[in-house]
C-alpha cells in the first residue's frame, strides 16, 4: 500500500530495506538476500544523513529504520555497529521529542508538528518505546550505560495491537502508573517494555552503587532498593492478568518475552544480592534464599521454552537469547557443587540444545553458547553433543 502512494509520501528507501532485511532473514527461501538489503539500508541511511545539513533524517521513519537495522545487527553479532545504531535510534527519538509525546516541558525545541490524529500519535509512542526497549536490552547484555533516563520520559506506554491496527483510540498509561498497577491493564508490547524498564533498574541498582549505599547494612540504601525492586517483580508476577500469562498468552511473542524477562530480572537481582552478601559476610539466609529464587526462576525459563516448542521461533524476540543464557548460567553454577543432580543436568542440556537449535535464525545464541562453553570448561562440566541442525520441536522430545 505504501508503495502505491505518491513518491513524496512513501516511506524512505532506507526504512523499506531495513524491513526487507529483517523479513528475509527469517525466511529460508530469501535468507540469502538479507545481507544485500542490510547493506543497502546502511547506504541510504548514510546518504540521507549527508544530504544538505542532515535535515532529511529528522523523521519518525528514519528513527524506525535505525531501530530495525540495529536489531538486525544484534541478531547477526555485528555488536559494535549494533551499539552505535541503537544509539542513533535513541538520539534521533529524543531529537524528535518522542520521549514526551504525552506531556513534559514545553521549553524544548520542537522538531515535529503535532500529530494529526491518534494513529500518528500512537506510532510515535511505539517508535520511542522500541528504541527504549532496545537500548535497555543492549545495556543489560553488555553492562554499558543506558542513554535514556526514566525521569525524562513523558510518553505513555503503547496501546494494544488491536487498537492500533484498527485505528480505534484506546486509553494508555505512563510507565510509573503501570508499575503501580502491577501490569493489570497492559498489552503484550507494553508488558515487554515494562520488564525492559525493570531490567534497566536492575542494572542501575548493581552498577551505580555509592559509599552511601552501605552494602554491609541490611537496612542501608542498597538493600532497601533491592527489596523495592524485588517487591515490584513479585507484584508483577502475582498481578498479571491471564492474557499476559503462559499458556494463555502463547500466541503473542511479546507475552512470551515478558514472562521470560520477569524471571531473568529476578535472577539478575538475586545474583547481585548473593555477591554482596558473600562479600560482606551477611547472614547466611540471604544467600540461600537468593540462590533458591535464582534456581526457581531459571527452571521457569526452561519451562516456558518447553511450552513454545511448537511455535515459529523466528517470530520471537531476538533478545530472548539473553534470558536463556542467564538461566543456563544458573544451572552451571548449581551443578558446580552438585554435579550429579540429574534434574539440573537435564535442564541445562535442554536449554543448551534449544539455543543451538535457534542459532540458525538468531546468531546471538551462538555468541552466548560460546560464553557458556567457557564457563562449563572452567567448572569441568561435560559439554553436550549437539545433533546437526535440529528443529526445536525435536530438541524438546
Amino acid at each position: 500500500m505504501a508503495l502505491a502512494m505518491p513518491p513524496n509520501l512513501q516511506p524512505p528507501v532506507a526504512l523499506r530495506y531495513a524491513m526487507w532485511a529483517l523479513a528475509s532473514e527469517s525466511s529460508d527461501r530469501h535468507a540469502s538476500m538479507s545481507d544485500i538489503f542490510y547493506r543497502r539500508c546502511r547506504k541510504y541511511l548514510e546518504l540521507d544523513e549527508m544530504r544538505g545539513f542532515g535535515e532529511s533524517i529528522v523523521t519518525v521513519a528514519h528513527c524506525q529504520a535505525w531501530v530495525l537495522i540495529s536489531i538486525y545487527e544484534f541478531k547477526n553479532m555485528y555488536f559494535p555497529r549494533a551499539w552505535m545504531s541503537c544509539g542513533r535510534a535513541v538520539r534521533l527519538a529524543q531529537m524528535l521529542g518522542l520521549h514526551r509525546v504525552d506531556g513534559g516541558t514545553t521549553e524544548c525545541k520542537e522538531t515535529l508538528p503535532p500529530p494529526k490524529d491518534w494513529i500518528e500519535k500512537e506510532e510515535r509512542r511505539r517508535t520511542f518505546w522500541m528504541a527504549f526497549w532496545e537500548v535497555r536490552c543492549a545495556s543489560i547484555g553488555t553492562g554499558w550505560p543506558m542513554s535514556v533516563e526514566e525521569q525524562d520520559i513523558h510518553t505513555n506506554l503503547p496501546a494494544s495491537e488491536d487498537a492500533f491496527q484498527s485505528g480505534r483510540p484506546a486509553p494508555t498509561q505512563p510507565l510509573p502508573e503501570a508499575l503501580r498497577s502491577s501490569g493489570s491493564d497492559l498489552s503484550g508490547f507494553a508488558g515487554a517494555i515494562l520488564l525492559a524498564a525493570m531490567l534497566g533498574r536492575n542494572l542501575e541498582h548493581m552498577h551505580r552503587t555509592t559509599p552511601e549505599d552501605n552494602e554491609s547494612d541490611l537496612n542501608g540504601k542498597y538493600w532497601t532498593r533491592h527489596r523495592d525492586i524485588d517487591n515490584i517483580l513479585l507484584n508483577l508476577t502475582m498481578g498479571m492478568p491471564e492474557m499476559l500469562r503462559i499458556p494463555m498468552g502463547l500466541p503473542d511473542p511479546n507475552v512470551i518475552f515478558m514472562n521470560m524477562c520477569i524471571h531473568t530480572a529476578v535472577i539478575c537481582l538475586h545474583q547481585s544480592a548473593m555477591s554482596r552478601a558473600d562479600k560482606h559476610q551477611l547472614t547466611g539466609s540471604i544467600s540461600s534464599e537468593s540462590k533458591m529464587r535464582c534456581v526457581t526462576a531459571a527452571m521457569e525459563i526452561a519451562s516456558i521454552m518447553r511450552a513454545i516448542a511448537h511455535l515459529d521461533l523466528s517470530r520471537m524476540n531476538p533478545f530472548m537469547s539473553f534470558c536463556l543464557y542467564v538461566a543456563a548460567r544458573v544451572f552451571i553454577q548449581y551443578l558446580r557443587a552438585r554435579r550429579n543432580d540429574a534434574r539440573f543436568q537435564s535442564s541445562l542440556s535442554f536449554v543448551l540444545n534449544a539455543m543451538n537449535a535457534m542459532k540458525k535464525k538468531n546468531a546471538l545464541n551462538e555468541a552466548f553458547l560460546a560464553q557458556l562453553d567457557v564457563e562449563m570448561e572452567a567448572c569441568n562440566l561435560p559439554r553436550p553433543t549437539f545433533t546437526p541442525s535440529p528443529s526445536f520441536t525435536q530438541v524438546c522430545i
